[in-house]
């Protein structure tokens, strides 16, 4: 049977008292045991964040040196870091729980990503041309791109950080659209308009305007893609089953 290294009750209390005043719910939190990295057949104790892969490990070797494990680090996912004391646990363990806090507020911008989609009629041809746009097709774009602008900015009301953005963007638009090709400046103006959403806080329902916007502003200048086109042709020549 694998001996066990406890601390302290005092100790556990200092770290439920460190857990209140850093906002946490002690609730949220799980003693557990986890084999030592260092002790064979040793146990230490484990804090897990329940519902999570977060956790902090109080350790230590052969010789009583004192070590912490946790995640999520600074920077890295997993930290390890000596402690020759209790005061110094104490400052990783304040550490650990603002990481908990950093991570738990940080929204997934890349799940958020997911949903901005173009409509399936907006799917460009990879073998579409990708030269330059004429002057006249430049201009083109930039009506289309006032469009844009417009309907972003009715979207924003008056914020002025959002209002930037926009800004930003529609003008790094205009002026990708006389050094960059067709194919090029599509893929673009995607990129900018689905890096703008998640900036600006903007659903999914409201950026549809755009792709449509999309479509009709690059409409004679950017071949799309015939392929789902095709599919809608061959269901309407099936002939129905009885």
């Amino acid at each position: 049977m694998a001996a066990f290294i406890d601390l302290l009750q005092t100790q556990k209390n200092d770290i439920l008292k460190l857990i209140k005043q850093s906002g946490h719910d002690p609730f949220n939190f799980k003693w557990m045991q986890v084999v030592s990295k260092y002790l064979p057949y040793t146990n230490v104790p484990k804090l897990l964040y329940k519902g999570s892969g977060y956790s902090f490990i109080f350790d230590r070797n052969n010789n009583q040196d004192k070590y912490v494990i946790y995640s999520p680090g600074e920077d890295t996912l997993v930290s390890m870091e000596r402690a020759r004391g209790w005061i110094q646990q104490e400052v990783s363990l304040k550490k650990w729980l603002e990481n908990i806090k950093r991570e738990l507020q940080s929204p997934d911008e890349w799940a958020a990503l997911s949903g901005y989609k173009l409509p399936q009629d907006a799917d460009i041809d990879d073998d579409a041309p990708n030269g330059p746009f004429t002057v006249i097709e430049v201009k083109q774009l930039e009506a289309g791109l006032k469009k844009t602008d417009e309907y972003l900015k009715s979207l924003v009301a008056g914020d002025k950080g959002k209002l930037a953005l926009i800004n930003a963007k529609i003008e790094y638009l205009s002026e990708a659209a006389m050094r960059q090709g067709r194919r090029d400046w599509f893929h673009t103006y995607v990129g900018a308009m689905m890096s703008l959403a998640v900036q600006a806080a903007l659903s999914p329902e409201q950026m549809q305007k755009p792709w449509l916007l999309l479509k009709e502003t690059v409409s004679g200048i950017v071949k799309f893609s015939d392929k789902i086109l095709s599919k809608q042709t061959k269901n309407e020549e099936q002939p129905n089953e009885k």
